[in-house]
């Protein structure tokens, strides 16, 4: 069997059935609207992410780049400030501080109470400096720690659906879960662009 999905036909040598059976054993599904038709495309996925390091090429851009990394590390270790942070959490994105209340969307396993360290940093920063992340920054080089606080539900929404023609409605009465989450402490560790302690230590 032959198939045409878009005007493109199967090769002749590559059966769909092997194909799929190499992607998913013992357990394959076949879709016009996702086709595999060479095998190589199956090992172009297989590859690890990797850090990549950009160097700088001249001289001028390693003497910028070092007066630019010595400002930041001078101004972390003396007085910083109040930092910010973007988190990355339940698929959404928080920009954060000290001591700001975070309202979270959804119920939570931890309880009121439990402390939290965030791990999925992607930028961090104060009045004079960004560090950003690629896409997260490493865990060994800022520290984002938080604490619940409450759990709650929502005030009474109304959900009416109705269907024009069909003699279709329902009304729904819901209350959504709510999780208050404290931010302690935003830190960043010095001194950045040191191999120590840029290392990325995440999954």
């Amino acid at each position: 069997m032959f198939l045409k999905p878009f005007g493109f036909t199967l090769p002749r040598s590559i059966h769909p059935k092997s194909i799929l059976q190499a992607v998913i054993p013992g357990k394959y599904s076949f879709s016009t609207s996702y086709l595999l038709a060479n095998t190589s495309l199956l090992q172009r996925n297989q590859h690890t992410a990797t850090q990549d390091v950009l160097e700088d090429s001249t001289e001028a851009d390693k003497l910028a780049s070092k007066a630019i990394i010595d400002k930041v590390n001078n101004h972390i270790a003396t007085d910083p400030g109040r930092l910010f942070a973007i988190i990355k959490l339940n698929a959404k994105q928080y920009k954060i501080a000290e001591n700001d209340l975070l309202l979270i969307e959804r119920n939570w396993a931890p309880e009121v109470g439990d402390k939290l360290t965030f791990e999925k940093v992607l930028l961090v920063g104060g009045s004079s400096f960004t560090l950003i992340g690629r896409p997260i920054l490493p865990r060994n080089l800022v520290t984002v720690t938080g604490t619940i606080i409450h759990k709650d539900l929502t005030h009474t929404k109304l959900r009416y659906y109705f269907v024009r023609k069909k003699r279709t409605h329902r009304l729904n009465f819901v209350r959504e879960e709510l999780t208050y989450v404290r931010i302690n402490t935003v830190q960043v560790h010095p001194e950045i662009n040191d191999p120590n302690t840029t290392e990325y230590l995440r999954a």
